[in-house]
């Protein structure tokens, strides 16, 4: 059967737990990542069909907060 590269990555990351290195903030961010997809794919989601200036600001000051308060972007 075929699978997406998303499938694929969700296979190996089954696989490996449990692995030491895979801590659950490790294990949090892989599932973010492949639920939601990557961060320029968050960041394209969140402006949507506006790329007003306001808009980019707005959407890059959210993920400013979230580096400056240790979260993830969603």
């Amino acid at each position: 059967p075929e699978l997406t590269v998303g499938q694929l990555w969700g296979e190996v990351l089954e696989q490996l737990q449990p692995h030491p290195w895979l801590t659950a903030d490790v294990v949090q961010t892989l599932q973010l990542i492949l639920q939601q997809g990557t961060l320029s794919q968050r960041i394209l989601r969140a402006v949507g069909d506006d790329l007003s200036p306001v808009m980019l600001r707005e959407t890059y000051r959210q993920l400013c907060d979230c580096l400056e308060h240790g979260r993830l972007f969603s």
